[in-house]
């Protein structure tokens, strides 16, 4: 007789990734990822401890694809770069997308997570890196608002067009304003 088959923290961890990546935050019950296991629900149950973690655990792994879509190099700027990953993600991801930004119990947290990774990777661009970082935040969550509306549109299918250069002419056109001002602001703050 064959041993049973053991299933770890990481198979059940992909099962379910895999279902919210298909089905969103409403695909994921324990039934579901043990039929994509191929077992029963005790393996769920002894990998982790409840469900809210499981889905933490799942929605970490949503936001670690997400911010490697805002990481991609687009165009030469990496704060437009930082916009398309989001469109693209919501583009590529519908179902990861919405678990993050419109299903999740945990929007605003989700959110505030990656805002607060975007801010700290914008140091690193010239012409930010000297803004203090709530300046930063500030255009941050001005081009955030506009970007996750656009990505809205995309995820859900309403953008009539979605492809990488109408995303990057729709944030070019509205982040060059912003920007701009931003850093016009922060220049006359410095110098008076």
């Amino acid at each position: 007789m064959p041993p049973p088959t053991r299933f770890t923290k990481e198979s059940v961890l992909s099962a379910a990734f895999d279902l919210v990546r298909r089905k969103g935050l409403g695909g994921l019950t324990v039934r579901h990822v043990a039929k994509t296991l191929g077992s029963s629900t005790a393996p769920v149950y002894s990998a982790f401890g409840s469900m809210e973690e499981l889905e933490r655990e799942v929605i970490s792994l949503a936001h670690g694809r997400l911010l490697e879509h805002t990481a991609r190099s687009f165009t030469e700027l990496v704060f437009l770069n930082m916009g398309v990953g989001i469109c693209v993600f919501a583009r590529e991801e519908p179902w990861l997308f919405r678990a993050l930004f419109l299903e999740s119990v945990h929007i605003k947290a989700n959110i505030k997570k990656l805002l607060d990774t975007l801010v700290k990777e914008m140091r690193r661009i010239p012409g930010f890196a000297e803004m203090p970082r709530k300046a930063r935040m500030a255009l941050l969550t001005t081009m955030w608002t506009y970007t996750h509306g656009l990505a809205i549109m995309i995820c859900l299918g309403v953008s009539e067009d979605s492809g990488d250069a109408f995303i990057i002419q729709s944030l070019t056109g509205v982040g060059h304003l912003v920007t701009e001002a931003a850093l016009a602001e922060h220049t006359s703050k410095r110098s008076g």
